[in-house]
């Protein structure tokens, strides 16, 4: 009965993914493939199975609200380790991620072409995120193979971008992958934070991870991880809302319900504004 369900959740993401080829995956479909791999994972590997140990998360702040004068904010994860018919490992590995909305993003390359920057090449990602923040108890590449890192995608050198582009080389794309990753990373916003996860008596833990002021707002998901000598022992998440609250969201809905209104109040209030600075300085 159990391997019937698995194949039913194969194909019905399978269907998903046929149909909808150029579009980007959602937070909800991403959650979905990896909850797949985990039962996957489960089924196929039998010392895994026996390892019946749970992870129960929480967040001090499941909900942030972006005002006028939100200069960015310290999320705060916290759990705790339910042990199974095993007992845990002395020094458990954990890996704590937080994803933010996933969106296309174009990276163009400029050359200097007779003395003018020019925009020559380009390279457009499906889905990356607008946050990627990652902690963990100790450097990922010592914790598991790189293998697992990228199916799981771990770690900054393994975040998934699902570029779009077949004409590049994988060594073009690289490039493009790390000048995406290096620019978000100024922007502080991905982040990569070996040794941030804290744990007290190899049963509570608690992570930190910061988001700036200019943090997209959307849904994200919080994910943590519990390795052992690489292999994975359990699984949680937990949803995060990032929203604009008060007159913020008005000007930002406005904006993007009614981008005409939107545009003729800016510039009538812009000629307005400046017609009010002549009449004053003539006096």
């Amino acid at each position: 009965m159990l391997g019937l369900m698995v194949l039913m959740v194969a194909l019905q993401i399978g269907f998903q993914l046929t149909i909808k080829p150029q579009q980007p995956f959602s937070l909800e479909q991403q959650a979905a493939m990896k909850a797949l791999l985990l039962v996957l994972l489960l089924i196929s590997t039998p010392a895994l199975a026996q390892r019946d140990a749970r992870l129960v998360i929480d967040l001090f702040q499941p909900g942030i609200d972006i005002a006028y004068s939100f200069a960015g904010v310290d999320l705060q994860l916290f759990g705790a380790i339910r042990a199974g018919r095993k007992p845990l490992p002395e020094n458990p590995d954990i890996v704590v991620v937080v994803r933010g909305p996933s969106a296309p993003v174009i990276i163009r390359e400029k050359q200097q072409v007779a003395g003018v920057w020019l925009n020559t090449k380009s390279a457009r990602f499906e889905t990356a995120p607008g946050y990627y923040g990652v902690a963990s108890t100790r450097p990922i590449r010592e914790m598991m193979s790189e293998q697992t890192a990228a199916i799981f995608g771990l770690g900054l050198s393994y975040v998934h971008l699902s570029p779009s582009e077949t004409a590049r080389s994988p060594e073009e794309l690289r490039q493009f992958e790390q000048g995406l990753i290096a620019l978000q990373q100024r922007n502080r916003l991905f982040i990569e934070a070996p040794g941030n996860v804290r744990t007290v008596d190899n049963v509570l833990f608690s992570a930190t991870l910061h988001l700036p002021a200019r943090v997209p707002e959307g849904d994200y998901r919080g994910e943590v991880y519990l390795f052992d000598r690489g292999d994975l022992l359990a699984y949680a998440s937990t949803p995060v809302t990032v929203r604009k609250i008060g007159f913020e969201r008005w000007v930002f809905g406005i904006a993007h319900e009614h981008p005409l209104t939107y545009g003729l109040t800016a510039v009538a209030l812009a000629l307005s504004l400046g017609w009010l600075a002549a009449v004053a300085f003539r006096r």
